[in-house]
């Protein structure tokens, strides 16, 4: 999959509101580069690159490109793009944008479906592609995907009818997809400026915040295998009024179920190589959606009340988290629930029965210590079995 690379001068944009990298591209050269409002692309400067999300100056309130630069070779960026980045305006940049593949749209077969945002095509388009880590682009947003090698023809793509529905298309339509490319921020994103104190020490913050956090994201792979936590496809909107300050996602009762997990209860929001943790809550019949339009420039895409998607199916998501994930408001998530959160809550209620366990058998002459450890031991574990993910065995019984 080839890339075309352009050099363009950066700029500041101006009355843009948005928590997300955004920038602005002059139509005609957005036409030369086959690009549209939404599309994510890669920003690099000097040994950092970055993701963006385009849009189209018409679009936005009139910019000013800098001193002795024309319109069709300046990218306004955001102000969060360019803290991210390091950028000043003025600086010479390199975007990078990746040519896309059109492939026509087809159910996918009974008897081996794809799970969560996976879907198959043939192997020459993983090939083609050198990875398996894709980007899908439609009317409602960009969805990262995984690409499953299949025995199939070279202009198909098969995606089950939850992928269909999210994206919104349908069987012999077209769809384009296109390379996920990666960011390389190195420690940016958890180099936080609000915190106090001379640079290196917060670098020095900054790097052990993110060596914790990587074991405990070992530690919660691990459990995810052993106990199980599948991800669901949905779609994402406004938070709902007062949930904007905090990090809570408001999902229906039965995603509650579907994901094996009950009101309050942490979770994982993924989007590509992103995730965030938020807790869960019940949506109130009483509740509202908040009315953000055009409040922010990331407001593309159509909205899922438009479409008729079922209400489990839609997460409303706060800026504060879609400014860590760098998504914009309309587009489609990954949620699974957080293995090592539930682990937790269970064994802090099994504290005081397993205590008055140990102390009850050790008042006892006849039992040992190592049998009244063992005796422990198989209560916590009978007590875990309800937490691994329940799910119905494949296959016909006689």
């Amino acid at each position: 999959m080839s890339t075309l690379s352009v050099q363009l001068r950066a700029a500041v944009t101006v009355n843009v509101p948005t928590p997300i990298p955004i920038a602005v591209l002059n139509s005609a050269l957005l036409s030369t580069l086959q690009l549209v409002t939404g599309t994510r692309i890669i920003v690099r400067y000097r040994y950092r690159k970055l993701a963006v999300w385009v849009r189209d100056l018409r679009e936005v309130p009139p910019q000013t490109p800098p001193s002795g630069s024309p319109a069709d070779q300046t990218i306004w960026l955001s102000r969060r793009a360019c803290d991210l980045l390091r950028v000043a305006p003025g600086d010479q940049i390199t975007i990078e944008v990746c040519t896309r593949r059109s492939l026509r749209v087809a159910p996918a077969r009974a008897d081996d479906l794809p799970r969560a945002n996976e879907v198959d095509v043939a192997p020459e388009i993983v090939a083609e592609f050198g990875t398996n880590v894709a980007i899908a682009y439609s009317k409602y947003g960009s969805v990262p995907i995984i690409l499953r090698r299949r025995d199939m023809a070279a202009n198909v793509i098969r995606m089950s009818m939850l992928t269909r529905s999210l994206i919104g298309v349908k069987p012999q339509e077209n769809v384009e997809i296109g390379v996920f490319q990666s960011e390389r921020l190195f420690f940016a994103d958890h180099y936080s400026v609000r915190r106090r104190g001379p640079r290196v020490a917060r670098r020095a913050l900054a790097v052990l915040d993110y060596g914790v956090r990587f074991l405990l994201q070992v530690v919660e792979a691990v459990l995810k295998l052993v106990m199980g936590a599948p991800a669901l496809l949905t779609r994402t909107v406004e938070a709902e009024i007062g949930d904007d300050t905090n990090r809570v996602v408001r999902v229906a009762p039965e995603t509650l179920r579907l994901l094996g997990i009950q009101a309050g209860d942490a979770v994982y929001l993924e989007w590509g190589e992103s995730r965030v943790i938020a807790v869960a809550h019940e949506k109130l019949a009483t509740s509202k959606r908040g009315d953000y339009h055009g409040v922010t420039a990331d407001d593309w895409g159509s909205d899922p009340a438009d479409d008729a998607v079922p209400d489990h199916l839609v997460v409303g998501i706060a800026a504060e988290m879609r400014n860590e994930l760098r998504i914009p408001r309309r587009t489609i998530i990954n949620v699974r629930r957080r293995v090592t959160g539930i682990l937790l809550q269970r064994v802090n209620e099994l504290t005081i029965p397993i205590g008055g366990l140990l102390f009850a058998a050790l008042a006892l002459e006849k039992i040992s210590v190592l049998a009244a450890a063992v005796g422990a031991v198989i209560v916590t574990v009978m007590a875990m079995v309800p937490v691994k993910h329940r799910v119905a065995p494949r296959g016909r019984w006689p």
